[in-house]
């Protein structure tokens, strides 16, 4: 039997062998470290850009600012505040919208299916010329489904972590978060990071102006008390009433749309921020407020000391939307959508803020929202022909609640009550001139 044998190599053989097996890595190395430059300098020479960008738009942003006519932002507000509410119904919590939009306040609408808190929110966010999403929260999201997800090729190629955000909430200007306490434990801290800090995983900051929550129920557990919390304005929406119904059935029959909105932008939302945050307090409502909240204590309702202090920004942008000059005593009564935190709370809420807000002036704001919301019902369920016959009784209703109002002064009234009062009769007023112009249809 021959026994085969390899020659082992040379020495001289083995040294080159060894060598190259040493310039590869070091080759590779050299390869890694110039791939990681490249992506270093790509993340430098972006958020240079970013960072002139921001100092030009700062400049030019704060021109448009000055530029834009406040006023006349407020009047296409409530004249799509009006059609919004004349379509859904919901008047009180479109202007929880808005007040949530000045404010940079989440609002949170909570009922059972079915009573429009998605079509109100989609109807509402229609106005504005920013990005608009809508996310459907299961327990199954997951971050990478609605916030940031990792940029695999970038990734592979230079083998740097970075995310992605197209086509996520994370990019909304306005975010529709339906079944929001749907969410699982695992996005819960994700999602408070971006909702609040508006700060998302890899260094995003997000450009959300304000979260609309949907569902259907409360949160079933203290895991997501947190995320409740976030929401500053809350609504429990109730079903509509009789005449509500009527309304919905009519309109389902004519076939109604929802309707065109005058578009509201984005720099002029700024311009309406920048003038809402600057209105004074009026003496006394600083007190007031601290009573109220100790009132809430008194009979077991906790108030976070996040929304106490939230409370500030967001009674400086009702009174915007008001068209006050300044935060008074009367504005408080909207934060019995602030307040509460589970619907047995409400009543206690609403004796709390009826203890320290005593002014008149919101009764005269519930007598003319009365009459006008009831009036554009009609006027919009019924042909021009049938309008025209129940036209005098609107007419009649008009004057009824400019009575009411007036008797109101009998007594001694501040000056600024007459002031706002006279802002509320002149819609009374408009309301009645349309309603006469109507009756004289075809005469």
């Amino acid at each position: 039997m021959t026994l085969e044998t390899t020659e082992a190599p040379s020495n001289g053989a083995s040294t080159d062998s060894a060598a190259a097996l040493v310039a590869a890595v070091e080759s590779a190395r050299i390869q890694r470290e110039i791939d990681e430059s490249i992506a270093a300098d790509m993340t430098a020479c972006e958020a240079a850009q970013r960072a002139a960008s921001r100092d030009a738009d700062s400049c030019n942003g704060l021109r448009a600012l000055v530029a834009v006519d406040t006023s006349d932002v407020r009047d296409r507000m409530m004249r799509n505040r009006t059609a919004i509410g004349a379509f859904t119904g919901r008047r009180e919590e479109i202007t929880g919208l808005y007040v949530g939009a000045i404010a940079s306040a989440n609002v949170l609408m909570v009922s059972k299916p079915g009573t429009a808190k998605t079509l109100t929110s989609e109807v509402w966010c229609a106005q504005w010329n920013g990005v608009v999403q809508k996310e459907l929260f299961t327990r199954q999201t997951v971050e990478q489904d609605i916030l940031a997800y990792l940029d695999v090729p970038k990734f592979t190629r230079h083998g740097v972590y970075s995310y992605r955000y197209d086509g996520k909430l994370s990019t909304a200007h306005f975010a529709i978060c339906d079944e929001i306490f749907k969410t699982s434990a695992g996005l819960l801290n994700s999602l408070l990071s971006w909702i609040n800090e508006r700060d998302v995983r890899g260094g995003y900051k997000s450009p959300l102006q304000m979260a609309i929550g949907l569902s259907n129920e409360f949160g079933e557990d203290d895991t997501v008390a947190a995320l409740e919390d976030r929401f500053l304005i809350r609504f429990e929406v109730q079903p509509l009433d009789d005449r509500g119904r009527l309304n919905m059935i009519n309109e389902a029959i004519a076939g109604v749309t929802p309707p065109a909105l005058e578009g509201i932008t984005l720099t002029e939302l700024a311009a309406v921020r920048r003038e809402a945050t600057a209105l004074p307090f009026e003496p006394g409502v600083s007190d007031a407020l601290t009573k109220l909240v100790s009132g809430c204590a008194g009979v077991d309702v906790y108030v976070s000391d996040r929304r106490i202090r939230a409370c500030v920004g967001l009674l400086r942008a009702f009174a915007w939307l008001d068209g006050a000059t300044m935060v008074m005593l009367d504005h408080l009564d909207f934060l019995r959508n602030v307040l509460w935190g589970r619907p047995e709370d409400k009543p206690a809420i609403e004796a709390a803020i009826s203890a320290v807000n005593r002014s008149i002036v919101g009764e005269i704001r519930q007598i003319v929202e009365q009459v006008v919301e009831a009036y554009q019902a009609d006027k919009k369920r019924m042909t021009p022909n049938e309008f025209r016959e129940v036209a005098p009784e609107w007419m009649a209703k008009c004057l009824s609640a400019s009575r009411q109002i007036k008797d109101k002064f009998a007594g001694e009234v501040p000056s600024y009550v007459k002031d706002r009062a006279k802002s509320y009769l002149r819609e009374l007023g408009q309301t009645f001139e349309e309603a006469k112009a109507a009756s004289m249809l075809g005469v």
